[in-house]
């Protein structure tokens, strides 16, 4: 980025400055201020490329001396401000006409806008200095410059009670404007020229630069850092100072950066090789027997015989494989009905072993059981009384009497209760409510609600209804702050 500067100040009699002397300095010329009869002479100065003054279109401005101690008589009080300057850095990357033109671009701009008269002056980089600072000083009178002369207060030099009653922006607000225009006029040149480098008019914050700003050294300061003693300037060493902080800074931060780069490189070289291993264990999966390449997922008819041969591999938190006749995902990750499948595999097992025929007793000290004596052909033969057979579990007509209970806390207790029922019943009974209610919170499905609706078609009471609506509010579902536990 080229590098961008503009400063204005008023040229004022508060501290004891002249604009006859001002004008001389910066042209490089012997002006004598008629107000004070002082001689300023610096035509021994070098360094001043470029001198001409600027006036409103349709006048004709030739005499620097005339103008400048007529600016010094417009002004009679002792703390009036007689010329305002706008210092503005040139860029080094274009040339010397290229610089004149945007010198003069920007102050026919101010001549043109506030209707005041204008003196540009360009200077060279100093013979000791940073050659990279070329820079114009524009001397613009602070009244407004007409066919007879000085005039009134330009816009730049109104309070902000005039800005208000003219609704026109205050001089701050103007400023502001300026120093974007400037920056639009160096940018546009750099770019007609074919130079990348680019100026920015907005502060560092606003840039988002974090670096700390120099400070103004001033021409006392600058002529101790050429002389080596900068310590003579407080000023000068402190802005030594923020420049070496600067330089560590941007240091550490190209350091920094260089590490995240290497960081984020290594991070993608893990996910490639995470990657790569995933691609391996995929196919290493599907080349199994039992697992259809095309979708990953075991078949079918291997669903138990994985299961039992899983869950003997993973920690028991592991889930295994669903039962016969289902399909599992790869990598396994949850099936609620991994009790259901090891139920299953486990009596599959044990009616197996039931169906094999027990073998005869063998050794000689088995004794047959004594026989019981015939009963005579004249006394009837007594029934011994036969065990009372418990009815059948109907795992229907459970969830059913589940389905229509009030509350979801009811419903919750009755499945609570039904754990105590064998593996096979409570596993009927689980299949059964699996579609009506959403397991232990008691909560029911869309299905179970209608079929609810279907059991229990009206209400009793206005009261038992109410009762039933306040019993569904004060249940909370197992696992929720002050629900039922497991």
């Amino acid at each position: 980025m080229a590098l961008y500067s503009l400063h204005t100040h008023a040229i004022s009699r508060t501290a004891g400055r002249s604009a006859v002397a001002a004008a001389a300095y910066r042209a490089g010329v012997e002006l004598i201020d008629e107000r004070s009869g002082v001689v300023h002479d610096y035509t021994r100065k070098r360094g001043v490329v470029h001198v001409e003054l600027f006036a409103p279109d349709g006048i004709q401005l030739d005499d620097s001396s005339a103008l400048w101690n007529a600016a010094e008589a417009a002004e009679v009080r002792k703390d009036g401000r007689t010329a305002r300057e706008v210092l503005v850095a040139l860029p080094a990357e274009l040339d010397a006409d290229q610089r004149t033109d945007i010198a003069q671009a920007i102050t026919r701009e101010l001549v043109d806008r506030y209707g005041v008269a204008a003196q540009l002056a360009i200077h060279a980089p100093d013979r000791d200095g940073d050659q990279r600072n070329h820079h114009a000083h524009i001397l613009i009178t602070t009244r407004r410059y007409n066919h007879d002369g000085i005039g009134a207060k330009a816009q730049l030099e109104w309070s902000g009670t005039q800005c208000r009653d003219y609704g026109v922006a205050k001089p701050k607000d103007e400023i502001k404007l300026l120093r974007k225009r400037w920056a639009d006029i160096q940018n546009a040149a750099l770019e007609r020229a074919g130079v990348d480098a680019r100026v920015d008019h907005r502060s560092l914050q606003d840039q988002e630069v974090y670096r700390v700003p120099q400070v103004h050294v001033g021409s006392y300061g600058t002529s101790m850092i050429r002389k080596g003693t900068p310590e003579q300037s407080a000023r000068a060493m402190l802005n030594l100072e923020i420049i070496a902080g600067n330089e560590e800074v941007s240091e550490l931060r190209e350091q920094l950066h260089q590490e995240q780069q290497e960081a984020a490189q290594a991070e993608a070289q893990r996910q490639a090789e995470l990657e790569a291993q995933e691609e391996a264990e995929w196919l290493e999966w599907i080349a199994r027997p039992d697992v259809d390449p095309s979708s990953g997922r075991i078949i079918t008819e291997f669903a138990v015989d994985a299961c039992i041969e899983r869950e003997s591999q993973y920690p028991e938190n592991k889930p295994p494989a669903p039962p016969q006749g289902r399909v599992v995902p790869w990598p396994p990750k949850h099936d609620p009905e991994l009790d259901i499948l090891r139920r299953a595999a486990a009596k599959q097992r044990a009616d197996q072993e039931a169906a094999k025929p027990s073998p005869p007793p063998q050794g000689k000290g088995v004794q047959k059981p004594p026989q019981a004596p015939p009963l005579a052909a004249s006394e009837p033969k007594e029934q011994e009384p036969q065990p009372e057979q418990p009815p059948a579990f109907d795992a229907r007509q459970r969830a059913l009497e589940i389905v229509k209970m009030a509350t979801a806390g009811e419903r919750h207790a009755a499945f609570r209760a039904a754990f105590e029922l064998p593996d096979d019943d409570y596993d009927a009974l689980d299949v059964a409510l699996e579609p009506l209610m959403s397991g232990l919170t008691g909560e029911l499905t869309e299905e179970g609600r209608q079929l609810r609706a279907e059991l229990v078609p009206s209400e009793t009471s206005n009261s038992q209804r109410a009762e039933r609506v306040q019993g569904e509010q004060d249940w909370e579902p197992p696992g929720s702050p002050g629900g039922p536990g497991f």
